[in-house]
């Protein structure tokens, strides 16, 4: 299968199983059944206000958290689809060997689709962007770091950093994933019982500004 007949496939895939996703953010609420997370805990913050020194804790948490999550959404043999993208700015691109594509193992280059794509948010002739769709196995992926990586993107000296966006989509049990910050993640389905077990498993992370909605949909 060469790399358009792959791209192709992957977002079949997507638009068949969950009809009106939009690969942008929030992901919540895009499909019928949502899960919030929060994961930058409450206390420490992510640095001292009067030094400005980072809180190695609240990140620990934050990637702790992140990790708990994805194992349960993720078994080493499911198949996944990731979808990465940036915002184009001038004539910048996708790089192969950023950090980012470091964190997959044995990666196939040819089966790796790069592809610019318009009006993720706006209408705008301005919002272009740069995407990347790999298709790959859950035990290639090296998700703690690529976790810590998103954890770190809105702090500008802390490396390492993945910017962008990250969604990581099982299409064994019908699963988007999706850690926007270090403040939180978004995991969601078409299917309330593929992920009726991730909200058992971690409700006491829920956000709670969204906790009450939430339960009344998985609580039982």
């Amino acid at each position: 299968m060469n790399a358009k007949d792959s791209n192709i496939k992957a977002l079949d895939y997507i638009k068949k199983t969950f009809p009106g996703f939009q690969i942008r953010k929030p992901a919540y609420n895009q499909l019928k059944y949502s899960l919030r997370f929060q994961l930058g805990p409450d206390e420490p913050s992510p640095y001292d206000s009067d030094t400005e020194i980072y809180n190695e804790e609240y990140f620990t948490e934050t990637v702790k958290r992140a990790s708990a999550i994805f194992q349960t959404v993720f078994d080493d043999e499911d198949n996944v689809i990731v979808i990465y993208q940036e915002f184009a700015w001038k004539k910048h691109r996708i790089r192969r060997h950023s950090y980012l594509f470091k964190q997959f193992n044995r990666l196939i280059w040819n089966t790796v689709k790069f592809k610019k794509v318009s009006h993720v948010y706006e209408a705008e002739k301005r919002d272009k962007w740069n995407r990347a769709v790999i298709q790959i196995k859950a035990s290639q992926i090296n998700y703690k770091d690529i976790l810590t990586g998103i954890s770190n993107q809105d702090f500008g000296n802390r490396e390492p950093r993945v910017d962008g966006e990250l969604y990581f989509i099982n299409t064994d049990k019908g699963i988007i994933y999706h850690m926007y910050d270090d403040r939180g993640m978004d995991v969601i389905s078409s299917d309330k019982s593929a992920i009726q077990p991730i909200y058992d498993k971690h409700k006491d992370w829920i956000l709670d500004y969204n906790r009450k909605e939430i339960d009344e949909v998985f609580k039982k």
